[in-house]
């Protein structure tokens, strides 16, 4: 992947530019472990990331986008809207982990990304369902797979990639967060007015709103899956070659 430009900087420059900001070297990325030095309030939802194409796309399924990708490396031109974004990183985890590759093209934002797949000038990108929905509506792109682990409400006809056996998850999460210096007592004290907020009628109906799905767990519970899902981005980093 080092011949690849992104911005003037090959995926792997990019890499360890973004190491460096964390004040980490390449190869300490396999030990490194997530210390957010934050005391986890809690999760309270997340937008999967979303795989769209076309509506007339000759890519029908995820596996046939997949297998077209790896049989014929950088012909795919996918959309994205920054070296390690929200729909840059999850291609890159799709890639590390099927032998696909696909050629990145940069947009300055996930509306313009999508509006290139609809019109063509693009063949696919990442998006969130918020995004996708109304060009779903429209007929104007199909959404191959749900990067999460299970459906979601907005798109129940569209199966996760894990169902159509590729093992891959990214979610955009929306949390609550405090310092780690917060006494318990204060942290349980936000836990607890946290989880009523959740549960308020008007709270669900705007999440509803915006097309997300309402993902409560308590601040443990996320902080444990927070690091769980590093294994992938720590895998994903080490596989990028200079």
């Amino acid at each position: 992947m080092a011949t690849r430009q992104f911005m003037g900087k090959t995926v792997a420059e990019a890499t360890d530019l973004a190491l460096d900001t964390l004040g980490l070297k390449r190869e300490e990325v396999e030990i490194a472990v997530v210390n957010p030095g934050r005391a986890g309030i809690l999760g309270f939802g997340g937008e999967p990331a979303v795989i769209a194409v076309k509506a007339d796309s000759p890519h029908k399924t995820l596996a046939e986008f997949i297998e077209f990708a790896r049989a014929n490396p950088g012909k795919v031109n996918f959309a994205h809207t920054g070296i390690w974004g929200a729909a840059h990183f999850p291609m890159l985890i799709v890639e590390s982990k099927t032998g696909a590759r696909v050629n990145f093209v940069p947009f300055e934002g996930g509306g313009p990304a999508l509006l290139a797949v609809a019109s063509g000038s693009v063949d696919a990108s990442f998006g969130f369902a918020a995004q996708v929905l109304p060009f779903m509506q429209a007929d104007r792109v199909r959404v191959l797979g749900v990067a999460a682990p299970e459906r979601i409400e907005t798109l129940r006809d569209v199966p996760t990639f894990r169902e159509l056996g590729v093992d891959v998850t990214f979610t955009l999460w929306r949390t609550i967060l405090a310092p780690s210096t917060t006494p318990l007592p204060r942290v349980r004290t936000l836990r607890q007015a946290c989880a009523k907020i959740v549960q308020d009628p008007s709270f669900r109906a705007l999440i509803r709103q915006l097309g997300e799905p309402l993902i409560y767990m308590d601040g443990p519970d996320f902080l444990t899956l927070w690091r769980n899902e590093w294994d992938d981005v720590a895998r994903t980093l080490v596989t990028i070659r200079r």
